[in-house]
């Protein structure tokens, strides 16, 4: 059980990518489906010609390199992803996804007050988007300061009450804190809105096993192994 960090997919076409040209587009969401599908060498070749192709265009140019900062975040080549967003940000300083792409870089290299840096950034200039809130929340927690990244799990949920991640990570506080009735009402609010959820359900199972509940922590756990049966956390937690 631990904090979960939420990585921006940056290939995801929003409302804020519709002047994108249309072969630019197709070629994105083709490098989307190749990385959901694990097909690394199919996705780097869709965002490699989408990149020759968008040279003449700030918004597509933006697009792609962002897109390309997270192939390589996947591609676990944090050096070749922080320079990919950071070119992004040198034509749209206000770009979202690579605020946060550049963020969650230097989160996991765990340098929090940096990735906080990135992430009060996207805050200040998305301030109705609450994934910022989120990921301010975590970098608290990674540095042991607890209040505060109970605060802004809080500010996340009252943007968006049914946030996934947001309801695991609170839930985990409170279970950290010993507070298993606060932990277990969070987490079945989570499976309200996200019933697949493989962290809510793995965490409600160590919940009540370690209440001396079993039986309950059986039901979860053969949930979580339906939705991921290879996951080692879930395997050695049943």
């Amino acid at each position: 059980m631990g904090v979960v960090c939420r990585l921006i997919l940056s290939l995801l076409l929003t409302s804020q990518v519709l002047a994108l040209s249309n072969e630019v587009k197709g070629l994105l969401h083709k490098a989307k489906h190749a990385l959901e599908q694990e097909q690394m060498a199919r996705a780097f070749d869709a965002l490699s010609h989408a990149y020759d192709l968008s040279s003449e265009q700030k918004p597509d140019q933006v697009e792609v390199l962002c897109a390309l900062g997270y192939f390589y975040f996947r591609l676990s080549s944090p050096g070749d992803s922080e320079g990919c967003y950071k070119k992004a940000l040198n034509l749209d300083p206000y770009h979202f996804n690579s605020l946060m792409g550049l963020g969650d870089v230097l989160f996991t290299r765990t340098e929090y007050l940096n990735a906080r840096h990135y992430y009060e950034l996207a805050k200040k200039y998305h301030p109705q988007r609450f994934e910022t809130y989120s990921a301010i929340a975590s970098t608290f927690y990674e540095r042991a300061q607890v209040s505060q990244a109970f605060h802004y799990y809080q500010l996340a949920l009252r943007r968006n009450p049914s946030d996934t991640l947001s309801l695991n990570n609170l839930g985990i506080l409170w279970y950290e804190r010993q507070n298993l009735k606060e932990a277990q009402k969070t987490w079945e609010l989570g499976l309200r809105g996200n019933p697949d959820s493989l962290s809510l359900h793995n965490n409600l199972g160590i919940l009540f096993r370690d209440a001396g509940q079993p039986e309950r922590a059986r039901v979860h756990f053969l949930k979580a192994l339906r939705i991921r049966g290879e996951d080692p956390a879930v395997l050695s937690n049943y």
